[in-house]
């Protein structure tokens, strides 16, 4: 414990004798820390926590430019994919108030939220019966609409 308390006091003498190292010493350090701590923070964020669906490790997404009717063919001629949820993203103008607001809007196969396992705060998602020809329309909103 000795040993500890003179090499305490040595080091901090040193520092205090050279006040141009002990600042590039220390915003070294201050940055370094800094660094590796948003790079783990993004680690942790993207890798490393699961994605917050049912069953995330059999989850895969593919981006193509396909239509909505492509996407009822893909889903029909599928013989790999226990489950199958598609959308098509498209801009609109929303026009509520005096000015226009861009929105965009998704269109989703009858399955889509069923394949994410999730639910909705109140009243239910598109289910596989909405995809039918003559069915009524449905809309899921967000909150942020």
């Amino acid at each position: 414990m000795d040993t500890l308390l003179k090499d305490l006091r040595y080091g901090i003498r040193s520092l205090l004798k050279r006040p141009a190292f002990t600042v590039v010493a220390v915003l070294t350090l201050g940055l370094g820390i800094g660094v590796n701590t948003a790079i783990f923070s993004v680690i942790n964020a993207v890798l490393l926590r699961p994605l917050p669906y049912a069953d995330p490790a059999r989850l895969i997404t593919f981006r193509s430019n396909q239509s909505a009717p492509d996407l009822d063919d893909i889903q029909a001629q599928s013989k790999t994919l226990s489950k199958f949820g598609g959308m098509v993203v498209q801009p609109l103008a929303y026009t509520a108030g005096a000015e226009p607001i861009q929105i965009e809007i998704g269109q989703v196969t009858g399955s889509f939220f069923e394949t994410f396992g999730v639910t909705p705060e109140r009243g239910r998602y598109i289910t596989a019966g909405d995809d039918k020809t003559g069915a009524p329309h449905v809309v899921v909103l967000s909150h942020e609409l």
